[in-house]
């Protein structure tokens, strides 16, 4: 029987390689898939998974489209865990939430919420 190869699966920015290489590794083997287990994140990270969480949903809400579209559950937690490999990083989410979502980590920005607006914005911080 020919083997087929294992394709890469991108949903939304994600790698799913590794995912489809190991199903069908338990697969062929006639073992228990394991999933790995959850990564245990430490206050800081679970505060700013959160934190972008919001600035997603706002972000999203500005534009009018829905916070899926700009980003993940999955890749905000990849992004805070790992920013230089997140998708939030590259093309247009880039450019409508990574580069202010990464000032937001590195203590650059800050968000806030404006009463004229009726919304969350962010405002640049002063590194002086």
């Amino acid at each position: 029987m020919k083997e087929a190869p294992v394709k890469k699966i991108k949903d939304s920015g994600v790698q799913s390689a590794s995912l489809a290489e190991k199903l069908s590794a338990a697969f062929e083997s006639g073992l228990p898939f394991e999933k790995e287990k959850p990564i245990k994140l430490n206050k800081a990270q679970d505060q700013l998974i959160d934190l972008m969480k919001v600035f997603l949903k706002a972000t999203a809400d500005d534009l009018h489209i829905a916070p899926k579209l700009l980003g993940t559950k999955t890749q905000i937690t990849e992004f805070v865990l790992n920013p230089s490999t997140s998708p939030l990083l590259a093309g247009w989410r880039l450019d409508l939430f990574g580069q202010v979502a990464k000032n937001l980590i590195e203590g650059k920005a800050a968000l806030a919420f404006d009463p004229s607006k009726n919304g969350i914005t962010t405002h640049e911080i002063n590194q002086s």
